[in-house]
């Protein structure tokens, strides 16, 4: 009860209050320091994205401003043969990852040649990064709450419960993925980080934290820092992400797996609950009325409405992801502590926020 009373502020980052080339020296030594410990805790690089214009270089983490960066590394490239986009922002989010690469290199690092690896490591390589805890938090909310992954990883996990064969059917009924809980998710995903740093010569490290003064140094090298030039570029983000993430979920009601789980006011109302405990709308708000026959369009304008009434620091952000922690199995919180802990000396969050731990 405690954790679900308590107003948490957001973490901070250690060089918040430092310029971009003091807080990347910092950043960088940190990293140089724990790469260099003996018997460290290995990773692994996956997808690396190129533009070779600007000889920049994106290493792509789960769930850290991925599309973000897409739509500003594809929108250099003119990497858009479809559409004429006035802005990076306009790049559709949902076409952004799976429309074919043309203009901008996507790379396997483990099926690169060294000659294509040479020009990799002779570009400025970056990433973006952010507290393990909120990444995992809000990669559950969007995977496993919403149905983005609940016919492979969620239908993988209620596969391994015990199961009960009603008498009168000759098949066990197919698992829907869509009631895995935080701790069962948590149990899953606990791996290896992507992108180690100790592998690639990181140029720039990019933290959610400071993310508005650190992308302008990176979108200065594609002549885009006027993308993002606006008054409130947080609020922008905000909505767009907001209708990206109905329209993606309500795409998946295409799928008759997915159908057969859920029906459209189900999911309007996990969209809302997801919004919630994201921190994006207040739990004290009210639930549109008639969401079972809104056009999810409709949906969507009213979910950003309501979402700008909140603003963009919502001090009750982090108190359902601290509830979550503070109800995993104390051995399981424990593994969480321990899989990462490369991360957190790697990129300075703390291993053992007290709101978690106490």
């Amino acid at each position: 009860m405690v954790a679900r009373q308590t107003t948490l502020a957001p973490p901070s980052d250690d060089d918040e209050a430092m310029d971009f080339e003091a807080a990347q020296k910092m950043r960088l030594g940190r990293i140089q320091e724990v790469c260099a410990t003996p018997g460290r805790q290995i990773g692994f690089v996956n997808t690396l994205i190129g533009a070779t214009r600007a000889n920049l270089t994106y290493c792509m983490t789960p769930r850290s401003a991925n599309t973000f960066w897409l739509q500003m590394l594809r929108y250099s490239q003119r990497d858009f043969p479809d559409e004429v986009p006035q802005s990076p922002l306009d790049l559709d989010p949902r076409q952004i990852r799976t429309r074919p690469f043309i203009r901008t290199r996507k790379y396997n690092w483990k099926m690169l040649p060294e000659t294509e690896r040479a020009s990799v490591l002779h570009s400025r390589i970056f990433l973006s990064v952010q507290d393990p805890y909120w990444r995992l938090w809000t990669t559950y909310l969007n995977a496993m709450t919403l149905p983005d992954l609940w016919t492979s990883v969620g239908a993988r996990i209620e596969a391994k419960r015990p199961r009960v064969r009603d008498a009168l059917k000759r098949k066990l009924p197919t698992p829907c993925g869509d009631s895995v809980t935080f701790e069962e998710f948590v149990q899953y995903v606990l791996k290896a980080y992507e992108c180690d740093p100790c592998t690639l010569p990181f140029t720039y490290v990019i933290k959610a934290g400071t993310a508005k003064r650190d992308n302008r140094y990176i979108l200065d090298h594609l002549n885009l820092t006027w993308a993002v030039d606006l008054n409130d570029v947080q609020s922008e983000l905000r909505q767009r992400y907001i209708k990206t993430l109905v329209m993606e979920n309500f795409d998946r009601l295409h799928d008759i797996r997915i159908q057969r789980c859920v029906t459209f006011g189900d999911l309007a109302r996990r969209l809302w609950h997801s919004f919630v405990l994201q921190g994006i709308l207040k739990d004290t708000m009210v639930i549109p009325e008639g969401i079972d026959d809104l056009h999810q369009t409709v949906f969507a304008d009213k979910l950003v409405e309501m979402a700008n009434q909140v603003g963009n620091e919502n001090a009750d952000k982090h108190k359902y992801m601290v509830a979550a922690f503070r109800h995993l199995n104390p051995a399981t919180l424990k593994a969480v502590r321990e899989k990462f802990d490369v991360d957190f000396k790697l990129f300075g969050y703390d291993p053992e926020p007290p709101e978690l731990f106490s």
